[in-house]
């Protein structure tokens, strides 16, 4: 078997893998709160050290991953370009991409009637209006609430999660296309293998974190989570496509640092955003045991760093 026949088959799985551990949270979400008994009476804080602990892995990510390698690139890049400036561009762009996220959802709320109040969109709330779809309810009730719902809707175009989950979105689009095409460059069948391995156990930790946020903030819109779960999926393929066409281009070395020393930079900020003001702040206001959620962030923060410390190992 070829190289490229190699790498379009391990893109393949690049898509399938992501797209069957995002579905995991997702339905044991459902499960939590069909549950009638113990397991439902425990659903609010599973639910909630869950998002801690996938809140740890987010910051993991980007500070323990995503920040030095952007760091490398640019180090790659100045060393080409003969530039000997040590001012910290790559915290500065992390910044930038922190404030472009921020100005986003401030956008949206002025802008788009969009009311992001995070103190009440711990899992407490999420969880009781989730619920709410499995109770028996009477005609007028249900009536009623339909109309309670479209005034609602009048007054607020968007809902309140989808700013969270299109940030977590352009974060991950980043990130995993990147990913891609660090694969779709290698040129030997040992690099791409031991690279591979290392992205897709990487994909699965990161696509559970995100299959979390799916079923926290997009439950009430099943077509439009299956549309993201999708387009996250397929970038990492996208991406090694790409680089498998600029493999086999000319592409300037210089360039291609510094576009992913950018693209990377932002990425970490908006990693950042998310961990802090959107999985962990709404946790932070809940009335789950706080010691239990300090400990699931702190659990999946160095479960990270133990996959990470591994992987360069290897």
């Amino acid at each position: 078997m070829d190289v490229l026949t190699l790498k379009i088959i391990l893109l393949v799985f690049m898509a399938i893998v992501p797209f069957v551990f995002s579905l995991i949270p997702i339905q044991l979400f459902k499960v939590l709160t069909k549950s009638k008994g113990r397991l439902g009476k425990n659903a609010t804080t599973t639910i909630s050290l869950l998002s801690c602990f996938c809140g740890g892995v987010i910051l993991g990510v980007c500070l323990i991953e995503m920040l030095p390698d952007a760091r490398e690139d640019w180090e790659k890049a100045r060393e080409l370009l003969g530039y000997n400036s040590e001012y910290p561009y790559v915290e500065l762009l992390t910044g930038v991409g922190f404030f472009i996220v921020y100005f986003v959802e401030q956008f949206l709320s002025q802008v788009c009637g969009l009311k992001h109040d995070h103190e009440d969109e711990g899992v407490d709330d999420v969880l009781s209006h989730y619920e709410s779809d499995f109770d028996d309810e009477t005609p007028e009730k249900q009536s009623s609430e339909v109309d309670s719902e479209k005034n609602v809707i009048k007054h607020n175009h968007i809902h309140p999660g989808l700013s969270n989950v299109l940030a977590f979105v352009l974060a991950l689009l980043v990130h995993t296309a990147l990913e891609g095409f660090a694969f779709g460059v290698q040129k030997t069948v040992i690099s791409m293998s031991s690279l591979f391995f290392g992205i897709i156990t990487h994909k699965a930790l990161v696509s559970f974190s995100f299959g979390m946020n799916l079923a926290k903030n997009l439950s009430h819109n099943k077509m439009l989570m299956v549309l993201l779960l999708c387009v996250i999926s397929f970038s990492s393929p996208f991406g090694g496509v790409i680089g498998i066409l600029i493999e086999n281009s000319d592409m300037n070395e210089t360039s291609r640092y510094v576009v992913s020393t950018v693209l990377t930079s932002f990425s970490v900020g908006t990693f950042i955003y998310i961990a802090f003001f959107e999985v962990l702040a709404p946790e932070h206001a809940n009335n789950q045991p706080p010691l239990l959620k300090w400990g699931s962030c702190c659990l999946g923060y160095f479960t990270m760093a133990l996959f990470l410390a591994y992987k360069q190992e290897e």
